[in-house]
């Protein structure tokens, strides 16, 4: 018998706290039994770690002795030994073996043939056998996980392909495993998306992390595509840089963008015409100074209408609602494309516009005054109204949008003060 101390197995070492003093349990000692058969078949034990925890093996068969030591299948171990005895073959048995500690372990007993018989060794495996049980759990708890995910899980591999799906890719876009495994990743992703997912893989696989989720639209089976918010992670290579692969984890967030989308459009538009606000129109104009085309020049239009007021007062506020309303029809109907048109609040609009210079935008005037000049239906009544309209043009450099507004709205009072409908530019106006 080997007296020396065994290290006992990572599995069976107590947790101990960094606070504390480290708790000693008792380790339950491994069993290694080295034996032999001689020619009649029975047992002589050459070399034993712990003596006393199984019933004794010496003088007694392979068969007759497991048949007594197995928790289960015992009769069928020692039929499995004595057919591999008989026929001088080979063998390898696991069994469960109650033990006279009161522990139950898991025993390989192998054996293989000799001059005079056979020879083997019986060695505990509880500690391996355990941590395959752990093993194999954790995995299948993994695949439980990530089949009953309602985010969307894939593998690729180092050339960008996908080699595995969950099936939530099947529940939520209708794809299959036999639909993507094999094909490039960015082939299911919208034309428009592709170029920047395509870079953000490759850093990906080359070695260098991610942080930020990637959102690009992905087209389900059906043709249509949802957005996707997606996070990956690189399956890293035993050499440096290198990778197996990426894990991609994605979730559909397409309802979020069209929130986002709505509460944009909230911010951005008045809600009683649904034409642009002034934050919008803002940064229209901010957009038209910073990128100018050939000769053309920014211009902006301020409309203060007529007889609102009276309106008002006389057919009430749902009244007034509803001709602003149809005002800001009328103005969208009779503007160009890329032109603008929006409401600054109460009974103002303004236009947006490229204008090649002062007669263009005399033109337009023209225009939005007849259009408003047409008598408006509301609630069964014919409304007359009309317009005076301010016009500044960007014909000095460095011009700004907050300058451009203020000149309008200053020619816009000009016009006012005339009466009726008319128009006037502003002091500041190229060729004034």
């Amino acid at each position: 018998m080997n007296d020396r101390a065994v290290e006992p197995p990572q599995c069976l070492r107590a947790r101990t706290s960094r606070a504390s003093r480290p708790i000693i349990f008792p380790t339950p000692p491994l069993i290694t039994i080295i034996w032999t058969l001689d020619a009649s078949g029975c047992c002589s034990v050459v070399q034993h770690s712990v003596a006393g925890l199984l019933p004794e093996l010496a003088g007694l068969s392979l068969p007759a002795w497991l048949a007594g030591v197995a928790l289960a299948d015992g009769a069928r171990h020692a039929d499995d030994i004595a057919r591999a005895l008989a026929r001088r073959a080979p063998f390898h048995v696991e069994f469960a073996a109650g033990c006279r500690d009161g522990i139950a372990r898991r025993l390989l007993l192998s054996g293989m043939p000799a001059d005079t018989g056979f020879t083997g060794m019986m060695v505990d495996v509880t500690c391996q056998r355990q941590a395959l049980d752990d093993a194999v759990r954790s995995a299948a708890e993994h695949r439980l996980l990530v089949d009953n995910s309602t985010d969307l899980i894939a593998h690729c591999s180092a050339d960008g392909r996908y080699t595995r799906i969950s099936s939530s890719y099947g529940r939520i876009m209708g794809w299959l495993p036999e639909d993507m495994v094999g094909l490039p990743v960015v082939d299911f992703l919208h034309p428009d998306d592709r170029a920047h997912a395509l870079q953000a893989l490759g850093t990906l696989l080359s070695g260098t992390p991610i942080p930020d989720v990637v959102e690009v639209r992905k087209r389900c089976k059906d043709g249509r595509y949802i957005w996707l918010g997606t996070k990956g992670t690189a399956i890293e290579a035993a050499g440096p840089g290198a990778s197996l692969g990426a894990v991609l984890v994605s979730r559909d967030i397409t309802g979020e963008k069209e929130l986002l989308r709505k509460l944009e459009d909230m911010a951005t538009r008045d809600a009683l015409t649904n034409l642009p606000n002034r934050a919008w129109i803002t940064r229209r104009v901010e957009a038209l100074l910073a990128a100018p085309i050939d000769s053309s020049l920014t211009t902006v239009f301020f409309i203060d209408l007529n007889r609102f007021k009276e309106v008002n007062d006389t057919m009430g506020h749902g009244a007034g609602d509803r001709l602003l309303q149809a005002v800001g029809q009328r103005l969208h109907a009779c503007m160009r494309p890329g032109d603008a048109v929006g409401r600054l609040g109460g009974d103002e609009f303004v236009v947006a516009a490229r204008c090649a210079g002062q007669g263009a935008a005399a033109a337009i005037a023209q225009r939005l005054m007849q259009s408003l000049g047409t008598p408006f239906r509301i609630d069964g009544a014919t409304v007359g109204i009309g317009a005076a309209i301010g016009i500044s043009l960007a014909g000095m450099a460095g011009v700004s949008t907050e300058q451009l507004f203020q000149q309008a709205d200053t020619a816009m009072y000009r016009a006012k003060a005339q009466g009726g409908s008319a128009y006037c530019f502003s002091d500041a106006a190229p060729g004034r």
